[in-house]
């Protein structure tokens, strides 16, 4: 057992029938900025905010009396204060005699998969739009709301930039703090 949470590269640990952590690997407990001994003989209630503990309290007490395995999709705020999605499996543990002692736990980071996705879907939503739009207001309209599903675009502008006469044009804009306010082309700076 200790060599396998001492390997392996995702979250793992494993709680008594009470759901009080026995043992965890660096991982797990590099979540909480702590050591592994210093999470031992703590719960879900000690580490986690109250809704979450609750969530994985349920959870636990679930795998115990059903004695089944449960998968969970989830997303945390890590130390770093990023979203971070993670696949989590839970299995109970069953002694000799058939009796579950406890649950043990895997968790896998896949954040940067779904960043992945959400790209894809996004370039996908563009290039849909590029074969859809009645107009190129609508085409810019729908550019924005897709890179606005990646990250915060209160403020965006697309500008084009023609080279015979080294002037920026822009077609569409949208600023928070000035939204009455035109652009008018201008030209560019030499370099």
């Amino acid at each position: 057992m200790n060599a396998l949470l001492e390997n392996i590269p995702d979250t793992a640990w494993i709680k008594d029938k009470k759901g009080i952590y026995i043992a965890l690997n660096k991982p797990m407990a590099k979540i909480f900025n702590a050591l592994p001994d210093e999470i031992v003989g703590k719960s879900s209630i000690d580490l986690f905010p109250e809704e979450l503990a609750r969530r994985y309290q349920a959870d636990d007490q679930e795998v115990v009396q059903t004695q089944t395995t449960k998968t969970d999709r989830r997303t945390l705020c890590g130390n770093d204060g990023k979203e971070h999605w993670t696949d989590v499996i839970k299995t109970p543990i069953i002694n000799n005699q058939g009796e579950v002692v406890g649950t043990a736990g895997l968790g896998r980071d896949i954040t940067e998969r779904k960043s992945v996705e959400r790209l894809q879907t996004s370039i996908y939503r563009i290039s849909e739009a590029a074969n859809t739009a009645s107009n190129l207001d609508e085409l810019f309209r729908n550019i924005h709301a897709s890179i606005n599903d990646l990250m915060p675009a209160k403020n965006f502008y697309i500008a084009l930039y023609v080279p015979s006469t080294n002037i920026l044009h822009f077609p569409y804009h949208t600023d928070e703090f000035d939204p009455e306010n035109e652009w008018l082309p201008n030209q560019r700076e030499k370099d």
